[in-house]
């Protein structure tokens, strides 16, 4: 039962029995409207398949608050089963608490210790460069001639090497369009490659995302779908026989499952081709480019998926946005301020030593427009006095609660497109906090930010000074804090090569990487003055880099993020340490939230615009910034 599946509701309505199949957002709609408790009279389980995918996401706290709402209504705890190739024993404490928070001991891990497929890793990457004889080639030019003699064309003339079924991934919507564009018009009109090709993401309208799904389930027709993380999860598309991912992966569970999309017929081996854009190293060159970091996350994801290890579910943060979706869906049958608590903050996934924070949330729900939100009217009525009513949806909170878009937890995925003057760069996620200003690091360049437009969404930039940086391909988002432990373990020797085999070019570069990691001394220097600006080594994730980038900016330092660094413009080395030093004490620098103050804005989630300013600064510093993360990372720089 979802949006797009209307048939035999009201037989499923009148004799609710056997397996259902449902989304979190038709799950909530059932729950608003008080369906619940007939639909599922005598639920015996629920099942939440690849629930990994649900970690530190809106969606996943919502799933977990609807749960939490159904063994209340039904008066029994009813059991909660997840399922996920992508766990492993290091996390097991923070999925238990995920599954079941009120009760985590209660829940069992059942571990599946059949031998995994075979996975035959590959890893190629691409430099710029300029023969003598001939044009400049970009690294993004030779990816895709790459692309199409090794496999397209292969694939096109039924070459018994190729694959027959190819999987090509990337990590935005507009590397799918120019992926699939390319090697769909690199073939003259009636050539078979023509209908070899399909783009897949969620910006296409169904019937095209159907006839790239046909396609590759069809046995009879070679086909190569280039997708964004839309063919990651869920979808039955076939017997893949070869999986490629564009730059590195998102996360080292990402890079499981789309790699898990390949030999999962008996006897089948699993095929990943990694293919990583890279800059030119070499003594002169910035020191990110001399790390070659792109390429070594790609190595430190490879080592943690052959030691099965994935990130946890993060744990603290406050998740305001949802908590006021569940509320006014709760509110809409009447609830009272008790069992919102006993419900969402006891049983369910919000923090429940917080809960004075929650009260303060529904207090603002049912209170009238003030100077902090001109213009907005209650959602919840009456006013609350005494905490003991009940509650109830406000006509404006009626007109929320019944909107198309209601049942979803989270905004969609809204991009920004990064301009400067007409050329068009890339795109980076909402949610990117930057400000006229802030400095950017984009396609092999260093910018600054000259203004931010919302309708369209577009950030616009000019150049800056220093010279030219490097280019970090793959998400703008640094990795996760496990993916980088593992990238310096890698660089210090502490790790092996993963069992991966490596291009030439992607050997050579791993070899100047480990040698600039040597020359550049960064166990005993990880503040490396570059030019005018001082590139930082803090080694974390990206929770303790942002609130170590927010600590310096609020120390007067103007600094950005460049992917497992942090770069502090026009400083010195010693303005820098002294800074450090406040940090690793938390000298004179103000709580979370007050550090937020100075973020152009700390909107980041789909009801955000309910909060007051205050709410919403606790709600991101809870979910973005780790202080005691950050205050480590600078004692870590200070010690060399």
């Amino acid at each position: 039962r979802h949006g797009e599946v209307r048939a035999a509701r009201a037989a499923l309505q009148r004799r609710p029995e056997g397996l259902l199949i449902i989304t979190p957002e038709s799950l909530e709609g059932l729950l608003r409207r008080g369906e619940a408790s007939a639909m599922f009279k005598g639920l015996k389980a629920v099942v939440i398949d690849e629930l990994h995918a649900f970690f530190g996401s809106p969606r996943g706290v919502q799933i977990i608050a609807q749960l939490a709402r159904l063994d209340d209504i039904l008066g029994y705890p009813v059991q909660r089963i997840g399922l996920s190739a992508t766990l492993s024993p290091d996390v097991e404490p923070e999925t238990k608490a995920f599954l079941r928070p009120a009760a985590p001991d209660r829940v069992a891990v059942v571990a599946d210790d059949t031998a995994i497929t075979p996975i035959r890793f590959e890893l190629r990457a691409y430099v710029d460069e300029a023969a003598a004889d001939a044009d400049f080639r970009s690294a993004r030019t030779q990816l895709l001639e790459d692309l199409r003699q090794s496999i397209a064309e292969p694939m096109a003339q039924g070459a018994a090497s190729a694959p027959h079924k190819t999987l090509v991934f990337c990590n935005a919507r507009a590397t799918v369009e120019w992926c699939a564009t390319e090697l769909r018009g690199s073939s003259p009109p009636g050539d078979p490659e023509a209908d070899l090709v399909y783009p897949h993401h969620g910006s296409l309208k169904r019937d095209a995302r159907k006839l790239a799904e046909a396609a590759l389930r069809d046995p009879a027709r070679a086909t190569l779908v280039v997708s964004s993380p839309t063919l990651e999860l869920g979808l039955d598309v076939g017997d893949i026989e070869y999986v490629v991912q564009v730059d590195p992966g998102p996360s080292v569970a990402s890079l499981r499952q789309r790699l898990g999309r390949s030999g999962r017929r008996a006897g089948k081996v699993s095929q990943l081709l990694l293919m990583v854009r890279e800059e030119p190293g070499g003594a002169e060159a910035h020191p990110l480019a001399r790390l070659h970091v792109a390429l070594v996350q790609s190595l430190a994801q490879l080592v943690l998926v052959q030691d099965r290890r994935f990130e946890a579910p993060p744990e603290g943060a406050l998740n305001l946005s949802t908590f006021v979706q569940q509320t006014l869906s709760m509110a809409e049958q009447g609830v009272d301020l008790q069992t919102i608590v006993r419900v969402l903050l006891t049983a369910g996934p919000f923090v429940e030593s917080e809960a004075a924070v929650y009260r303060d949330v529904v207090t603002r729900l049912a209170r009238e427009a003030d100077d902090d939100l001109p213009g907005v009217k209650p959602l919840l009525e009456p006013p609350l006095e005494g905490g003991a009513e009940v509650l109830r949806l406000a006509p404006e909170g009626v007109k929320l609660a019944h909107s198309p878009s209601f049942g979803a937890a989270f905004a969609g995925g809204r991009q920004y497109t990064v301009r400067a003057g007409a050329e068009v760069l890339g795109q980076l996620p909402g949610g990117h906090n930057l400000k006229p200003g802030d400095p950017v690091f984009f396609a092999g360049r260093r910018w600054a930010v000259q203004t931010i437009l919302e309708t369209p969404p577009t950030v616009l930039l000019h150049p800056s000074g220093g010279g030219r940086p490097p280019r970090f391909a793959g998400s703008p988002i640094p990795p996760s804090g496990l993916v980088v432990s593992t990238m310096r373990q890698l660089y210090t020797g502490e790790r092996a090569l993963p069992g991966a085999h490596l291009g030439a070019m992607a050997e050579q570069l791993w070899s100047e990487a480990r040698e600039a990691y040597q020359a550049l001394d960064l166990d005993q220097e990880p503040c490396q003055a570059w030019d005018e600006d001082v590139v930082l080594f803090p080694w974390a994730g990206p929770r303790q880099q942002a609130a170590l980038i927010a600590a310096l900016r609020h120390l007067g330092l103007n600094a950005g993020p460049a992917h497992v660094a942090v770069v502090a413009l026009n400083a010195t080395a010693d303005q820098v340490r002294q800074a450090l030093a406040r940090i690793a004490e938390w000298d004179g620098l103000p709580r979370p939230d007050d550090l937020a103050r100075g973020l152009k804005s700390t909107r980041f989630e789909k009801f955000d615009g309910e909060l007051g300013p205050y709410l919403q600064r606790l709600n991101y510093a809870s979910a973005r910034l780790d202080v005691e993360g950050a205050k480590a990372a600078a004692a870590g720089m200070l010690k060399g």
